[in-house]
């Protein structure tokens, strides 16, 4: 279980389920870290660290959107595969993480997804 926190913090300490799935972690043992606490489940989908901070993603998608950090920096970051992963999601569209996740968890649906449309 410490090399799937390793794994997780790695990654920026805040990681998608699918994303560990994809790598070949089973999803048992990603059940087991979370029961044996190691792991924390701050929303469906995600596991982190338990020291990690909630509102990692969020932070992100907000310093993107205020010209703090742009694609290019972002780009040249030494982080590993599923954080750079996690990162490409940020959209300009969103100004919090909740309007990050609404179109991705929605992505499914094929559906066009408007952000910040305004109504007359």
């Amino acid at each position: 279980m410490g090399n799937l926190r390793d794994a997780v913090a790695a990654t920026g300490s805040v990681v998608r389920v699918s994303a560990l799935r994809a790598a070949g972690v089973p999803r048992r043992a990603i059940e087991q870290a979370v029961s044996a606490q190691v792991l924390i489940r701050p929303r469906n989908g995600w596991v982190a660290v338990a020291d990690a901070d909630p509102l990692l993603v969020a932070a992100w998608e907000s310093a993107l959107r205020q010209g703090l950090v742009t694609r290019e920096s972002r780009r040249r970051m030494p982080l590993a595969p599923l954080a750079r992963s996690l990162l490409e999601e940020c959209s300009l569209s969103s100004d919090s993480g909740l309007e990050t996740f609404i179109p991705l968890r929605l992505r499914f649906l094929r559906l066009p997804i408007r952000q910040q449309v305004w109504l007359a």
